[in-house]
């Protein structure tokens, strides 16, 4: 009898302690895997990361979140939004960035702001490093608005408010400025250029910046500096990026003129927010993520004396970058418990995807499929051979592309026309 009343005693334990884990699965599991603090994570946060794939949170009922609809989705009212500027910041992401608003566009059908490749411009640019000029830019083709402007410009508001349609919403990226020197400096090859020391290339860079930088700015007539691009993109004129007051009140505006501003170090989370603010499908921030990559400065470390030296020397770029990532932050915190749920799925669609899409794991049928399911934040899609040729393209083809599609456009509209200008004469 006894043992009986123990065994009991044991079921009863185990059921109570499963529904209390059941419970916590669902409903309170919480995000460790992503923190702007954390750069490692432990076994422990790989575990949870893997547990808490799935949960319905806030007021939404677990009935319509494992519901198996298609219009079971967050944001299900939402209506796409499709007219906005990306502001490209130089060596922050932003070809990236580009490649999946282009893939965007193409898929969408939409118009593009494209560069003429006239003489004082190129087919990357456009006006870039001055404000955007009409006449540096392809003709609207019979007076259809445009709806994504995305190659290099300098932001400049009153310019894109003449070309883009009222509702247009303002995006653009940043990167730690440190990182961005850095990387800037191997870009543009710039020791070289600069006539730097090969070795301690930063630490005698920054003990006197305008001494080495100087005179090539003056011989190239240069009017913006490669190691203070983020200001200078986001339209802070080189000479003011020591004014604190005025950058401080200048980025204030910029707060109140974007809708968002993405971080490339927490990326996979600011796609998730692009998402949701644009009403987007997870398909369409599904990117093509670049391998790592090596090279002499990457692994300098930013000594408190070498970062105050370059804070000194670019206190835009890091005025800049520190409300961003603050206001990253709290436009996420903002947004529910589900959101790193959200994070998580993404992260998961996209290592699945990059499998799928990779050309040595990928077979040859084009016939082949990968099918995602409905999740409580995006419908059913699947990714096939189109999609992985598009995602894998290269942003120079996709630019090409969208010329090529307007030429088209334009042709058409021109065969047209041409049998009622006939008929006029006849």
């Amino acid at each position: 009898m006894r043992q009986q009343v123990n065994l009991w005693r044991g079921l009863t334990v185990a059921v109570a302690a499963s529904v209390v884990l059941w419970a916590y699965y669902l409903f309170s599991c919480v995000d460790v895997s992503y923190n702007p603090v954390m750069t490692t994570k432990s076994n422990l946060t790989n575990t949870i990361s893997r547990l808490c794939q799935w949960r319905p949170f806030g007021d939404r009922s677990v009935k319509s979140i494992l519901s198996d609809r298609d219009d079971v989705i967050l944001g299900q009212s939402c209506r796409k939004k499709t007219n906005f500027v990306f502001i490209k910041v130089h060596k922050a992401g932003g070809t990236a960035m580009c490649q999946l608003f282009y893939r965007f566009g193409l898929r969408h059908g939409l118009n593009f702001v494209l560069p003429n490749g006239s003489s004082d411009t190129t087919w990357f640019n456009l006006g870039w490093p001055y404000p955007l000029k009409e006449s540096q830019y392809m003709r609207r083709i019979n007076d259809e608005p445009f709806n994504i402007l995305t190659n290099h410009a300098v932001y400049r508001r009153d310019v894109f408010h003449s070309i883009m349609p009222n509702d247009t919403v303002y995006l653009a990226i940043l990167r730690e400025p440190f990182s961005h020197l850095k990387s800037a400096m191997n870009y543009y090859a710039l020791p070289g250029k600069y006539k730097l020391p090969r070795k301690n290339t930063l630490t005698a860079f920054l003990r006197q910046p305008s001494f080495y930088e100087d005179p090539w700015r003056n011989r190239m007539r240069q009017p913006f500096s490669h190691t203070n691009l983020m200001s200078w993109d986001m339209g802070i004129n080189f000479s003011a990026r020591l004014d604190a007051e005025y950058v401080e009140a200048y980025v204030t505006r910029l707060e109140r003129e974007f809708m968002l501003v993405l971080i490339l170090e927490y990326l996979d989370a600011s796609l998730v927010l692009l998402k949701r603010y644009m009403c987007w499908d997870m398909v369409d921030i599904l990117y093509k993520k670049r391998g790592p990559q090596s090279y002499r400065l990457k692994n300098v470390t930013a000594t408190p004396e070498l970062r105050a030296q370059h804070e000194n020397w670019s206190r835009a770029d890091y005025i800049l970058y520190r409300h961003f990532n603050t206001s990253l932050w709290e436009k996420i915190n903002r947004e529910g418990r589900d959101f790193w749920a959200e994070v998580r799925t993404f992260r998961d669609m996209h290592e699945r995807t990059r499998r799928f899409c990779h050309p040595r794991e990928r077979s040859d049928n084009q016939s082949a499929r990968l099918e995602f399911g409905p999740t409580p934040w995006s419908r059913r899609f699947h990714v096939d051979y189109q999609f992985c040729r598009l995602l894998r393209s290269r942003y120079a083809w996709m630019r090409n592309r969208a010329h090529v599609l307007r030429e088209k456009r334009l042709s058409r509209l021109q065969g047209r026309r041409a049998p009622q200008n006939v008929t006029k004469e006849v």
